[in-house]
């Protein structure tokens, strides 16, 4: 597992500075996007602002994105995990 931090496009906002725990990370062939899955770390407030099975774009600290879609939000340690995978039509 790979961690990092990105921003998550919302439409017309965005989460900043959200920590991301990167499970899988392949580039799409012939395009500029990523193939992503993992976890974001969200704080209650953040997790409110999420839609399950929602279309959202993460863009990495080190310039990678992609389209993913948030799959559940689950309980960890005092905090919350937003799961996600590839967005189905990447």
């Amino acid at each position: 597992m790979h961690e990092s931090h990105g921003e998550l496009l919302l439409g017309g906002t965005r989460l900043h500075n959200v920590h991301v725990e990167l499970e899988q990370e392949e580039p799409l062939a012939g395009r500029g996007d990523w193939m992503l899955s993992g976890r974001l770390r969200v704080t209650q407030q953040e997790a409110q602002e999420l839609e399950l099975e929602r279309h959202y774009l993460l863009q990495l600290e080190d310039g990678r994105a992609g389209p993913i879609v948030v799959t559940r939000l689950e309980p960890h340690n005092g905090e919350l995990r937003a799961a996600f995978i590839p967005h189905p039509e990447s």
